[in-house]
């Protein structure tokens, strides 16, 4: 049954037997296949969209479908967003150990895209996809994610600073 929310769309957006019908498809592939639900949920974007708790309520009934549906194959991965100022906004957005198979997040290093001269320069891949994870292995068991799980940067990308040279590593 969907989350009881009037202000989370997904309970009204995917319909139970739309969801069985994706959920076959992929159990009938006998393959891994990496499943996410609403990447980025902790983009400050979405935050009108629902509460942590609607998204938590949300991700475990598509699972529990996928799972009736018998898609066993699926690899569920979740996505956040990585950006400091988000961290704990994605810690309420954990759907659980036993709903994640794989942790992601992105690393970006966008400074080259923003128009604040304070921004300096790029500072490179490493250290774009580390802040997050360092900060997750510090601060996610306390929250009940379990750090061991397998971990991937889902999207990644910089863009240099004007005038700025590019970062080695």
């Amino acid at each position: 049954r969907p989350p009881r929310s009037t202000l989370f769309p997904y309970t009204t957006l995917f319909r139970a037997a739309d969801l069985r019908r994706q959920a076959q498809g992929i159990a009938s592939l006998h393959r891994p296949v990496f499943v996410t639900f609403d990447h980025e949920p902790d983009q400050p974007s979405k935050r009108a969209l629902g509460t942590p708790a609607d998204f938590v309520a949300a991700w475990r009934h598509v699972h529990s479908v996928f799972a009736e549906a018998g898609a066993t194959n699926v690899i569920w991965v979740w996505v956040v967003t990585g950006w400091f100022g988000s961290q704990d906004t994605a810690l309420r957005m954990w759907p659980g150990n036993r709903y994640v198979d794989w942790i992601s997040w992105e690393a970006y290093d966008d400074r080259g895209c923003r128009q604040d001269p304070s921004v300096g320069s790029s500072f490179g891949f490493a250290r774009a996809s580390l802040r997050f994870y360092d900060w997750l292995l510090a601060h996610g068991p306390a929250a009940g994610i379990d750090v061991r799980k397998p971990m991937m940067i889902s999207e990644a990308g910089t863009a240099n600073a004007s005038g700025s040279p590019a970062d080695p590593d």
